[in-house]
């Protein structure tokens, strides 16, 4: 979303699940948070990004704890079909002919004016960052159908940028090893989008929720 708008990112934490009842995602639990250098090669982003990407400004979650990096306004964008007509769950939205960076610079110049309606509240963009929390859907962008090919090209190109550490690896490794049944795979047909791999195994793995956040 943060390339697709030309803006800098925040990197996420994610909440981990509760060690006696997976089902617990711990969303509300401060306490039980890895930040994105604990599950993934950090390095690994940052380089390659600084080498495609080197206007893109990354910053990590400790240097706005710390201070380091101000704060300013942290606002909120609504992604619904209230904000964007038709979307739908699963079904895709933005592509090269519906770009998702018109979506975002039209709901962030709503915020700017709501901030501006305070007589006494003045845009000062040297006074620190604006952090943009998004809530995210899982395909939220048009990969498969996108007459183009460029979205799923660039997916499978951020694709690389995000590898785990060796901690997670060796812990999947161990579960996948107890795992008797195979994992099988089939293709589930959705309205309006045409492939959407669907995953069916005795031992569900679902991916934990990430808020990300862009900041202008």
């Amino acid at each position: 979303m943060a390339l697709d708008t030309g803006h800098g990112t925040i990197l996420p934490s994610i909440h981990y699940r509760d060690k006696d009842n997976l089902q617990a995602l711990n969303q509300f639990n401060e306490k039980a948070i890895m930040t994105y250098g604990e599950w993934f090669e950090e390095d690994h982003l940052l380089e390659q990004m600084k080498k495609v990407c080197p206007q893109m400004r990354i910053i990590k979650l400790h240097e706005i704890e710390s201070g380091e990096v101000t704060v300013q306004h942290r606002w909120s964008i609504e992604l619904s079909d209230k904000t964007a007509p038709g979307l739908a769950l699963f079904q895709g939205y933005f592509w090269k002919g519906r770009g998702f960076k018109d979506f975002f610079d039209a709901q962030y110049s709503q915020l700017e004016q709501l901030f501006l309606l305070n007589p006494s509240n003045k845009l000062n963009h040297e006074a620190g960052i604006t952090a943009i929390d998004i809530n995210p859907q899982f395909l939220i962008f048009r990969i498969t159908d996108d007459p183009t090919g460029q979205e799923l090209k660039l997916w499978n190109e951020l694709g690389y940028l995000v590898r785990f550490k060796e901690p997670p690896r060796r812990v999947v490794n161990r579960l996948l090893a107890q795992i008797d049944t195979s994992f099988l795979w089939h293709w589930k047909k959705y309205p309006s989008y045409p492939e959407v791999l669907e995953e069916q195994s005795p031992t569900s793995i679902y991916r934990d929720h990430v808020i990300p956040l862009i900041l202008v």
